[in-house]
Parts: C-alpha cells; structure tokens; sequence
C-alpha cells in the first residue's frame, strides 16, 4: 500500500500482487469511516452522501448471518443524494452492486465536505450502526459479501477477480477535503 497527502487530498494505492506460480483469484475493498455529523457545525439530519451520477438500480441488504440476500430493494438514492438517517440501516448496509458513479461527496450544504474518489472499485457499501455509532462508513468495494446459498469455488463468487501470475491489479481511491 501507498499513501500520500497532498493539499487537501489523502492518496492510497493499494496493489494486489500474485507472487504465486498460477492465477489468483482476488477480492478487494476499501472500509474509511467518517465521523458522523462532520465537525463542521451542521446536524447530523443534514448530512448526505452525493453520488456523482444517478443511481436508479435497486440495492441490496444483507442477513442476519451477514449473506447477501436475492432481494432487490428500489434505490433510496433520489436526484443523486442518498439523505443519511440511522433508519436506514435498520437492515444493516446499503449495497450498491450495479453502481455507475466512481465518486461520492459526503457532508452538508453550506459546509466542508469529502469526496471519495474510487475508478477501480464497481461495488460501494454505505452503513453505521444506527443510534450507537458516530461514524458512517462509504466503502467501495471490488468484492461483495456471499450471496445466500452460495457454496461454489470463491473464482465463481460475484466480485472476485482474476490475477495472472507475476502480476500486480491497482486499486486507488481518494479523499479530498472539499471548502464549502
């Protein structure tokens, strides 16, 4: 992994090496939390995470055993802002398995906010514990949770990734500190 800051901006790269003698198969993610409300002075009621285009597929949720279910829930995501409320993850995280942004902006109107950039991930997660915690967690993903009733060989798993041998899969993501 490699981290660097410059300006208002933190950095990773993580690289994801096969220094096997046949083909790997992968699953990678990033988890960051956030404190939540940001300390910026607006409430917690107030806060959002903005996606960079619209998001109109159905999410999904995981069980009680932490599976991923079959069932299609529609998007809570309306013109691009999913509004955070510790109601919504009654039912654990919010997971966004047909994603088309590769960024998110999280905070409140008319102060600082991030923004999490994320090119190589195409599965994003959002989640807290709800009343208990003071973070939320905006993680993408390049791997998602077993699906229910899956017992196949982890290649066959949704998400995962092929690596040849001696080489080395780039995930980057991004976090810059936004002015109001």
């Amino acid at each position: 992994m490699h981290f660097e800051i410059a300006d208002a901006t933190l950095s990773v790269l993580s690289l994801v090496h096969n220094a096997g003698d046949v083909d790997m198969a992968a699953s990678f993610g990033y988890h960051p939390a956030f404190r939540w409300p940001l300390p910026f002075g607006q409430p917690r009621e107030a806060h959002f995470v903005e996606f960079e285009t619209d998001e109109p597929a159905p999410i999904r949720r995981l069980n009680a055993g932490g599976l991923l279910t079959p069932v299609r829930h529609a998007t809570p995501v309306s013109g691009r802002r999913l509004m955070l409320d510790d109601a919504l993850f009654r039912e654990d995280a919010v997971i966004f398995d047909e994603l088309a942004s590769r960024s998110v902006t999280y905070g409140a109107v008319g102060a600082p906010r991030l923004r999490v950039r994320f090119p190589d991930a195409p599965y994003f997660g959002v989640w807290t514990k709800p009343r208990r915690a003071g973070f939320i967690c905006l993680e993408p993903w390049h791997g998602i949770a077993d699906p229910e009733g899956f017992s196949g060989d982890f290649r066959e798993k949704p998400g995962v990734f092929i690596i040849p041998v001696g080489a080395a899969t780039p995930m980057k993501m991004t976090i810059e500190l936004l002015a109001a």
